[in-house]
């Protein structure tokens, strides 16, 4: 017998104060089983906070930020792979063919923090040497990279978004 999943989707503006808003009113409705977090690590840890108050099972499915695991929360969780542990994989293979060196460029959000983190810790325990750490959070992010080829890294990671990739092969 097919088990029928009705969703309830709804437009959260990328906005904290939406989203608790969202929540709280869903949590408190009595109408939903369980609910799935939003698409961001600081918008999720809200939306945790509002599901663990209310005792509401929720999903994240993006928000790849140890931050939101940490709290406590009882009835979250999470299927996705956590975001320190973006780049283990690929920084093992790079150390096994050769590489010793790494630069690493991060925003300026949780999750952000949270991949250059892991990078850092996962190159660290492999035996690389960090040779450069920069923000690319602001809008001239030339400098910064700039300084990171100046290091001759041989493996450079970028712990951001889109855009920040695109800045940053750019800018490069």
């Amino acid at each position: 017998n097919p088990i029928l999943v009705e969703f309830d989707i709804r437009d959260d503006s990328s906005s904290a104060t939406e989203v608790e808003r969202l929540y709280t009113e869903m949590a408190n409705s009595g109408m939903y089983h369980a609910l799935i977090g939003p698409y961001s690590s600081g918008l999720s840890l809200v939306a945790a906070r509002v599901a663990n108050q209310s005792g509401q099972l929720i999903m994240m499915h993006q928000a790849g930020s140890p931050s939101v695991y940490s709290q406590g929360f009882q009835r979250v969780f999470s299927v996705n792979v956590m975001a320190p542990d973006y780049t283990a994989d690929t920084l093992r293979l790079l150390y096994e063919r050769g590489a010793r060196t790494v630069a690493l460029a991060q925003g300026s959000s949780l999750f952000h923090h949270a991949i250059c983190d892991g990078a850092r810790y996962h190159a660290t325990q492999l035996g690389y040497q960090v040779v450069s750490e920069v923000s690319i959070a602001d809008a001239d992010i030339t400098s910064g990279i700039k300084s990171c080829a100046l290091s001759s890294p041989d493996v450079f990671v970028g712990c951001g978004h889109l855009h920040n990739a695109v800045q940053v092969t750019v800018t490069s």
